[in-house]
């Protein structure tokens, strides 16, 4: 959580399966954060287990009875980064993009997930940060 990490892994035989069949990690801001916090406390506060926080049953009960779609989240998070000026081939490789088609990606662009994060935070922080600066020139 500290990290703002989570890591998706591919591991059929754990029942653990990813489109690309690959594993991946992605990131997240200090805003979802605080909702993850806040939903775990009230996840807590209900004697759950913290086997499977967001299991596909619940995320579709939730969901069922809204305008929005996961589909609706990662075209927001596609169309954020484009207008923040982050790079196309980070974003394919964030969304969990297969690059077997890609050559560009599947050679030269290898990123740690370190790199990644540093990219991830420069990006989605970067209006965040410049608003903070403005309000506290008012």
């Amino acid at each position: 959580m500290e990290k703002r990490t989570i890591s998706v892994y591919h591991d059929p035989l754990n029942g653990q399966t990813t489109k690309t069949k690959k594993s991946r990690i992605t990131y997240f801001n200090e805003g979802t954060k605080e909702a993850i916090s806040r939903y775990l406390d009230i996840y807590q506060k209900n004697n759950n287990r913290y086997q499977h926080l967001f299991t596909k049953s619940q995320c579709i009960i939730a969901l069922t009875n809204t305008p929005i779609r996961v589909k609706d989240l990662r075209k927001y998070f596609s169309q954020e980064w484009d207008r923040r000026g982050g790079p196309t081939s980070i974003k394919k490789i964030l969304m969990g993009y297969s690059v077997r088609n890609d050559v560009d990606l599947m050679h030269y662009n290898a990123q740690s997930p370190e790199d990644l994060k540093k990219i991830y935070d420069r990006i989605m922080n970067s209006n965040i940060e410049l608003e903070a600066k403005i309000r506290s020139k008012e």
